[in-house]
């Protein structure tokens, strides 16, 4: 499982229909995302819609 060395985890993403998990978020001043399985979906998504946002 994914883990950070200064903060806990924020955020789990998971996929309502399976319960797999896609990513997870840490914020030590500023979102952080790790993608468990980057070429999931809703993986793709995410990072679709982080890349979107200033």
């Amino acid at each position: 499982m994914s883990k950070d060395p200064v903060v806990n985890i924020r955020n789990v993403y998971g996929n309502e229909k399976d319960g797999k998990i896609y990513a997870v978020e840490y914020e030590n001043g500023y979102p952080a995302y790790e993608f468990v399985d980057g070429k999931a979906l809703l993986s793709k998504r995410l990072k679709g819609l982080l890349q979107a946002l200033p």
